[in-house]
């Protein structure tokens, strides 16, 4: 009796087990899309990892949702909605990821037209006008939701004979003790301290105030590596990657290599592997796919592959264990799943599609 009890015991821990890495599989994706109707918006996936399974669980109505990013808690999502001057939004949403149910509860003006990017850390909200050619930050309120207008950085300064600024992304240093906003408009980089007093909320001009690039580059979106050594920048009209040492709070580059080789002038998003050993780039217009790098121990890259995809793959993502890379089609009106190997870094595409309309931002919740 005693040693049928210690097998059922077994058994029991066994099925809980796998239970419990079933379970670990099942991932919240968060869709952002351009919209034609009320209907479409923010739409939240159930996504199983192992087996590529996927359920619509809400649709959330937002005009042209077309970045969006989470709390760290994963209990509030702050989406821009990406129009005009006079109707731009950045609005804020509460979100049970056990119902994956989004409920809005701020609504407010990003004073910037076209605003396509927001990122957010413990206590503002960041959101990077690309028509506006200027950064709007917010303090975030008690409970999460979006607080008080702290400043708007405008990046055109007449003056000084810079115009058509184009904020395209804002970001932080590895310590989080740096801003950045990738200027696509004027190529430049631009630089800013975060306060060490929390009570203290402005940003201040930082060691290196801002970086210029090449002239044409169009600096769009930028990824650190793990170890906060490097930061990987991707050029939108120049179709280039470019690789910065990031050290005493300064970028220096130190390698410019080819991600869109044919001339599309498209290049969009880069997301690194979780192990850190590839990265990958989006490229649009022409000949739209991903390029594959490897990452050096030197933190330098190699251009190894290119994998063909849908029509204009705005947006990617990798799966938490790296198995998977689901591309954002925007013109094919779909999600595209492509396996990945972990040894050579090289994409295959499963035929697996996610259908719907114009989808260009994804985000993971889990």
């Amino acid at each position: 009796m005693k040693q049928y009890s210690i097998s059922l015991l077994l058994i029991l821990l066994q099925l809980s087990s796998c239970n419990f890495t079933k379970e670990k599989a099942l991932l919240t994706l968060l869709v952002g899309s351009y919209t034609d109707s009320p209907e479409q918006g923010i739409s939240v996936y159930r996504f199983d990892e192992n087996t590529l399974d996927f359920t619509l669980k809400s649709v959330t109505p937002i005009v042209n949702s077309s970045y969006l990013t989470l709390s760290s808690d994963n209990k509030w999502v702050y989406a821009v909605s990406e129009q005009d001057s006079a109707r731009a939004k950045v609005v804020s949403f509460s979100f049970d990821i056990y119902t994956d149910s989004l409920k809005q509860v701020e609504c407010k003006p990003t004073y910037g037209a076209s605003p396509c990017y927001i990122n957010n850390d413990d206590t503002r909200i960041y959101i990077a006008n690309y028509g506006g050619g200027s950064l709007c930050y917010y303090q975030k309120s008690t409970n999460g939701s979006i607080g008080q207008l702290i400043d708007v950085i405008d990046f055109n300064d007449p003056a000084a004979g810079i115009s058509a600024a184009h904020a395209h992304c804002v970001y932080f240093s590895p310590d989080s003790s740096q801003v950045f906003v990738n200027n696509l408009g004027n190529d430049r980089i631009h630089c800013f301290d975060r306060s060490k007093n929390p009570s203290v909320l402005n940003l201040t001009t930082g060691k290196q105030a801002s970086l210029s690039l090449s002239p044409g580059n169009g600096p769009r979106h930028s990824v650190f590596s793990q170890d906060g050594s490097k930061m990987y920048l991707i050029n939108e009209l120049s179709g280039k990657v470019d690789v910065f040492d990031y050290r005493n709070h300064r970028l220096f580059m130190v390698q410019s290599v080819a991600c869109d080789s044919v001339g599309g002038g498209g290049s969009a998003d880069i997301h690194l592997s979780h192990d850190g050993k590839f990265l990958y780039g989006s490229n649009r217009l022409k000949a739209d796919g991903i390029s594959i790098f490897k990452v050096n121990d030197n933190g330098l890259l190699a251009k190894i592959g290119y994998q063909k995809t849908g029509i204009h793959p705005r947006n990617f993502i990798i799966t938490p264990n790296d198995h998977y890379l689901l591309v954002a089609c925007r013109d094919n009106n779909q999600i595209e799943i492509y396996s990945r190997d972990s040894q050579s870094g090289f994409l295959k595409d499963t035929g697996k599609r996610i259908k719907l309309h114009k989808p260009v931002c994804l985000k993971w919740a889990y």
